[in-house]
């Protein structure tokens, strides 16, 4: 919250903010951080009368947590990609998707440090590793756009990270051959160790309990951080 308020050039409101309830378990690599600085940026915004707008919103929770992958889309919801620019200024971009779309959360007990885990990554990747996923990934908001759940499944085949991360993930050739077996796309969702399938209407996930992993089944969030009420008794 603070580094909002020296952005906004204004006093600083001490507060605290405790978590009551979050959806979002911590080191699964679902952004549970993101959620958090995104969660600080905004109550400090409410707290000075709304004057920022997200474009600035986006700049501080970047900064706070060294990149904007996670925080943007917590933020403006939907699909996003973004990129730093020349002079430091973050950008994204929001795409449609087929409003048809669920996914399956599949969520271990196992916890991953994102900066331990990038250190199983490899110092230097091939050519063709690069170009195999480069040439998806410039593909992948259309396939997201269209719904087609095949072509998804293409689109997220990955050479780049999935390889050395996934082994340490117990269960996940589980999911992984679960997904095969229905023509279903899955993916590592950020640096692990929660996978995600993507699939449509209903999804018979029974045989998979047995891991003991928890699984939520969820859908594509369109608004992004709002705040719904507040509490009158802060002092």
């Amino acid at each position: 919250m603070k580094k909002t308020y020296e952005y906004a050039r204004k006093e600083e409101i001490k507060a605290k903010i405790k978590v009551v309830n979050t959806d979002v378990p911590n080191t699964r690599g679902l952004g549970s951080s993101a959620t958090c600085v995104v969660c600080g940026v905004l109550v400090a915004n409410i707290f000075m009368g709304n004057i920022l707008k997200k474009e600035d919103m986006l700049q501080i929770a970047s900064y706070l947590e060294g990149y904007p992958d996670n925080v943007t889309p917590a933020l403006y919801g939907g699909l996003t990609a973004s990129y730093v620019t020349d002079t430091n200024v973050v950008k994204t971009i929001r795409y449609n998707i087929d409003k048809n779309l669920r996914f399956l959360a599949c969520i271990p007990s196992l916890k991953i440090n994102t900066k331990e885990s990038r250190g199983k990554l490899p110092h230097e990747l091939s050519y063709e590793d690069i170009v195999y996923n480069t040439s998806r990934l410039v593909n992948l908001p259309y396939a997201f756009l269209s719904g087609n759940l095949s072509l998804i499944k293409d689109i997220l085949s990955d050479k780049m990270h999935e390889p050395y991360r996934l082994p340490q993930i117990h269960g996940a050739e589980v999911i992984k051959n679960f997904a095969k077996e229905r023509n279903l796309p899955v993916f590592l969702s950020g640096s692990g160790s929660t996978m995600i399938i993507i699939f449509k209407d209903e999804l018979d996930y029974s045989s998979l309990l047995s891991l003991g992993w928890d699984f939520k089944v969820l859908e594509n969030d369109l608004v992004g951080a709002t705040y719904e009420e507040w509490l009158s008794n802060c002092t």
